[in-house]
């Protein structure tokens, strides 16, 4: 499979790059950290804490967001190969799922 086009589904769902592994969870914490920032600044502030620029902060947020949901659509293809049975519709799951003989589904 060499780089094929993959829908938004499939990169969502597909192993992402080792390299942006970090990225993402970096960005989602900082993220988050920023949004804290952000609610709680009047009540940080009443403690006598100092608060860095209310400007910055929500742009440290977006910024931080946008690079953990960029760093998570992009795919490792090599691990994408070596997975037998990966489909987006799966979710992540392998397609080949074993129930047991006497299984009955639900109805």
């Amino acid at each position: 499979m060499n780089n094929p086009q993959l829908t938004f589904r499939q990169r969502l769902f597909a192993p992402t790059s080792p390299f942006f592994k970090p990225l993402m969870y970096a960005g989602a914490i900082i993220a988050v950290l920023a949004g804290a920032l952000s609610t709680f600044q009047d009540q940080i502030l009443a403690a006598g804490l100092p608060v860095p620029g209310s400007v910055i902060i929500p742009i440290v947020g977006w910024v931080s967001a946008a690079v953990s949901a960029v760093s998570s659509l992009t795919v490792d293809f090599d691990k994408l190969d070596k997975l037998e049975h990966w489909s987006p519709l799966s979710f992540g799951t392998p397609l080949s799922v074993k129930f047991p003989k006497d299984y009955q589904p639900s109805r």
